[in-house]
């Protein structure tokens, strides 16, 4: 029996639907990794474009050149960028912690499990040699049950976290070669409907700007923030030290995003814990005061004058920002860091932008029937 065209195009729309159901729940199993794929592709996407220009050879192939300057970027800039980035979250994990047994609080420590139990497990090499207790190894102890215990308590979080970091350089990796054509094809697609593409242009700049411009200005606040901390702990007077020092680092560069208060919300509350310490404790006065100025000079007036105004772009309050950060985190997990701002930008862009239409040319008696 002959399908009618009507027909036919009622099998092909659910043909499509059901084909983007199957790819939206595989892209949801490998969520997080396609996130950070969006983010290092973003982080490292000024970097790409320098670098292919630097490469760009006339009598060469143009795929062959994207190829190189793609795998370049990523070895030069995305790797590093991932090493620093898991370091960073080790040290800041380590100090969170340390803080924790330092001042009675390990009840709380349940909820950086189990990242923390990996670092115990670091710490004491029981990842590595399979001991229960620091010493001696597992198989010297008895057993190769006992050595296999570790592979099975944090073998599937390590293979999960292997997946993610393959999953998202292939990601990167591939939105750095064809994302010329993606965007051809797009503009193809709706060249209709200057709407969506005038929505999924702001879309890109802005995750761009999240992503480069607001990650350089926190990575480069916390190394000046560091810089500057354990500096200072070598003119400290005996007795006298700032706690946790990376942490605090890290804390600096994160504040950056807070609107207006900024990273006073750091070393305002460190200055004071520091002068009253000293008007406890019979140290010298002087320190708390050092301090504060330098940290007001070198970590908070420098970077606004200097760092802030050389990377400043874009249009979205850093308020925003930094609740899409937060709120993504606590809604998705750790990923949600990274997924909170695409959210947040899709959903400005089509309250500006797509909803004034729908607004304007759709009635309440159009949507209804």
């Amino acid at each position: 029996m002959d399908l009618d065209e009507r027909s036919t195009r009622i099998l092909w729309w659910v043909a499509g639907v059901l084909l983007v159901a199957v790819v939206v729940y595989t892209l949801w199993t490998v969520l997080g990794g396609l996130v950070f794929g969006l983010f290092l592709y973003y982080a490292v996407r000024p970097a790409y474009v320098r670098i292919a220009r630097f490469i760009d050879d006339p009598g060469g192939s143009d795929v062959e050149d994207s190829r190189i300057a793609a795998t370049a970027t990523l070895l030069l800039v995305g790797v590093p960028m991932l090493g620093v980035l898991a370091l960073a979250i080790y040290r800041v994990a380590y100090d969170v912690q340390a803080f924790l047994a330092t001042h009675q609080l390990s009840e709380y420590g349940s909820i950086f499990q189990p990242y923390v139990g990996i670092i115990e497990a670091l710490e004491q090499g029981r990842l590595l040699d399979g001991t229960a207790n620091g010493g001696g190894g597992a198989l010297a102890g008895g057993g190769l049950g006992s050595a296999l215990d570790p592979l099975f308590q944090y073998g599937p979080m390590i293979l999960g976290l292997v997946t993610d970091v393959f999953v998202m350089v292939v990601v990167a990796y591939y939105l750095l070669l064809y994302d010329d054509d993606i965007a051809d094809w797009a503009g193809r697609t709706f060249d209709d409907q200057p709407s969506v593409i005038s929505v999924l242009s702001t879309v890109d700049g802005e995750l761009e700007h999240i992503y480069w411009g607001n990650l350089v200005l926190v990575v480069l606040t916390a190394v000046i923030a560091g810089a500057n901390y354990y500096a200072l702990q070598f003119v400290a007077p005996e007795g006298v030290t700032i706690p946790y020092v990376f942490l605090l680092a890290m804390a600096t560069g994160v504040m950056t995003l807070v609107p207006a208060v900024g990273i006073k919300l750091v070393y305002f509350p460190m200055a004071g814990f520091l002068a009253y310490r000293a008007a406890t404790g019979g140290t010298p006065l002087w320190f708390p005061v050092v301090f504060f100025l330098a940290t007001l000079i070198v970590v908070d007036v420098f970077p606004d004058f200097v760092v802030r105004p050389w990377i400043s772009a874009g249009e979205l309050n850093m308020g925003l920002v930094l609740m899409a950060y937060v709120f993504g985190a606590v809604a998705f997990g750790w990923y949600g860091v990274f997924l909170g701002p695409i959210v947040l930008v899709v959903f400005l862009e089509f309250a500006r932008t797509i909803l004034p239409e729908l607004m304007t040319d759709a009635t309440v008696k159009d949507v209804i029937d």
